[in-house]
């Protein structure tokens, strides 16, 4: 048997249920990628017994991490595998097997760029396109209507108040002007700013409205391949060169806190490497850490299973 390529490694935390979900579509991806991938299940210690009914005829191992602010511990696993190619996986991302499909059967795209991707809901940069691809015009503008009434000030040591005249100050939303100023005006690294991170508003409207489109959102589509430049990405999900990951793991110099998405971020306009969208290829992210709800979340993640699972 031909030994993997991809590793995929989902981050376990706080809503392990979430693996159902993903094993069900991963029991679907086509026999001929399953020999292509490894999942290594990150857990934490406690969630023994949990993850029942692993995908059939795909290498898996569980991982059992001490409890606490493991993630430095999950990374430095994850940028140790043998295999070529690496995943990275948070345990709230929602995708289908067509998507997995693309990504295992195009993986090699990713030698010449940073990353690859879908088009998240809940991500940076990508939930405008999201919005732009899903909603009708009206749904569309309701959510940039919650994005306007954003007030923007210092979150996690940097002041980004002068983002304020997108938002707050602003007629209507335009996600190329604000990305041109967080480019130009937001000196520090922590470029992963966008109303949407801050606003459970705009999240319960964003969800809300995603639930008209499962059957898009989890279909298979037309998709395509685009390169990006884009100013920072949230890295809840990407496909990457384990290599590369390495690289920007171990640069003690990119580093400014304990994880590694500013150091992805850095390493890849300091190569001048492109992020790989997949046009047309939808998945959810359901909330950002800062306004998450558990309640909430675990109740959107129950409707999504049950009208997806059949």
């Amino acid at each position: 048997m031909d030994k993997p390529i991809i590793s995929i490694d989902y981050l376990t935390w706080v809503r392990p249920q979430f693996h159902e979900l993903l094993f069900y579509f991963m029991d679907k991806i086509k026999p001929e990628n399953k020999k292509k991938i490894k999942l290594n299940i990150l857990a934490t210690s406690g969630q023994e017994g949990v993850f029942a009914g692993m995908p059939k005829d795909i290498v898996h191992d569980i991982v059992y991490f001490p409890s606490g602010l493991n993630y430095p511990a999950k990374n430095n696993f994850s940028i140790t595998r043998p295999e070529t190619y690496s995943i990275k996986l948070d345990e709230d991302i929602l995708m289908s097997n067509y998507m997995w499909d693309f990504i295992i059967e195009n993986i090699e795209r990713v030698d010449d760029a940073m990353l690859m991707s879908p088009i998240l809901s809940a991500n940076i940069p990508y939930v405008d396109e999201y919005m732009r691809g899903l909603f009708t015009p009206e749904e569309r503008k309701a959510v940039e209507a919650s994005f306007l009434k954003v007030r923007l000030g210092v979150a996690w040591g940097v002041d980004y108040s002068v983002l304020n005249k997108h938002t707050i100050d602003a007629e209507e939303w335009n996600p190329e002007e604000f990305w041109n100023s967080v480019k130009s005006e937001i000196k520090h690294p922590y470029k992963g700013i966008h109303p949407l991170r801050v606003s459970a508003e705009s999240h319960d409207l964003l969800n809300e409205y995603s639930l008209n489109y499962l059957d898009k959102i989890f279909g298979k589509n037309d998709f395509r391949l685009s390169e990006r430049n884009v100013v920072y990405f949230t890295n809840s999900f990407f496909a990457i060169r384990t290599d590369l990951w390495k690289e920007a793991s171990t640069r003690r110099d990119l580093y400014v806190d304990r994880y590694d998405e500013v150091p992805i971020n850095l390493l890849m306009h300091e190569k001048g490497l492109k992020a790989l969208a997949i046009e047309n290829g939808y998945a959810m992210h359901l909330y950002f850490n800062n306004v998450r709800d558990l309640d909430k979340e675990n109740a959107l993640y129950n409707k999504i299973a049950k009208a997806v699972m059949v």
